[in-house]
């Protein structure tokens, strides 16, 4: 089974605006034009993980779009035979 996880303790994240963000020009948005910037903005949230915590594991449903603004994230898989 697969997972995606936090796997160091990051400093947590307050909100900010898009165009101030620390990693604008290299996340999912940075591609976005302004009038989709907007929208962005009206609908993101943030949220902080601690290390070791689990993100979503293979199969969950997903009903967002992330990017780890500070810190580091891993992605696992557990074959059959518990390696």
């Amino acid at each position: 089974m697969a997972k995606l996880a936090i796997s160091e303790k990051i400093a947590h994240c307050a909100p900010v605006d898009c165009g101030d963000c620390p990693i604008r020009h290299r996340a999912v948005c940075a591609r976005c034009e302004s009038d989709e910037l907007e929208l962005l903005e009206q609908i993101k949230y943030y949220r902080n993980f601690e290390a070791g915590q689990t993100v979503i594991w293979s199969g969950d449903q997903m009903d967002f779009v992330a990017s780890v603004v500070s810190g580091i994230a891993t992605l696992t898989q557990t074959m059959e035979d518990g390696r």
